[in-house]
Order: structure tokens, then C-alpha cells, then sequence
């Protein structure tokens, strides 16, 4: 079973209260959080989970950046969100 598969359906069982979809680019040299905005629970308490992870990561990674990578990729992720709801 692929690795994403393994993760939902450990998800489903135990439940989730924040991910942390981490990625990396080679060709802008920073590692940027894919949000969790899009996902139907989204509210205040996970948004400042979101935010506390964040900030503490941009403290101790001089790489992780929560600019225009992470946004570009929110973007992408809500567009795709809206063609396949869950």
C-alpha cells in the first residue's frame, strides 16, 4: 500500500489534529508548509496550531519560509480541493 494511503487511513482511525505537509524546492531553496486551510474542519483552534507550528519552525530553520512558495501551494491545493471535495 503506498505511503499516502498508510497515513489516510491511520488518520481515520486515530484521528488528526494537525499535519504537517512539509515540502522542498531544489529551485527556490526553501522548505514551506502546505496548509491545512482547505480541509472541512478547519477553524480557530487549528489555525493557531497551524501558526504555533510555524513560527517555531521558522525560528529553528533558517530554510522554511511562509512566503510566496506556501501561498502559490494553498493556491494549487484549494483549486484542487474545489474539482475532488472530499
Amino acid at each position: 500500500m503506498p505511503l499516502f494511503c498508510q497515513m489516510a487511513v491511520c488518520m481515520l482511525q486515530v484521528g488528526c489534529d494537525f499535519l504537517a505537509d512539509i515540502h522542498g524546492d531544489e529551485e527556490i531553496e526553501y522548505n514551506f508548509l502546505a496548509g491545512n486551510e482547505g480541509i472541512p474542519a478547519w477553524d480557530d483552534r487549528l489555525k493557531g496550531l497551524q501558526d504555533e507550528f510555524c513560527q517555531a519552525f521558522l525560528h529553528t530553520s533558517p530554510d522554511f519560509q511562509l512566503g510566496w512558495a506556501a501561498q502559490t501551494f494553498l493556491n494549487i491545493f484549494k483549486a484542487f480541493s474545489t474539482l475532488f471535495p472530499p
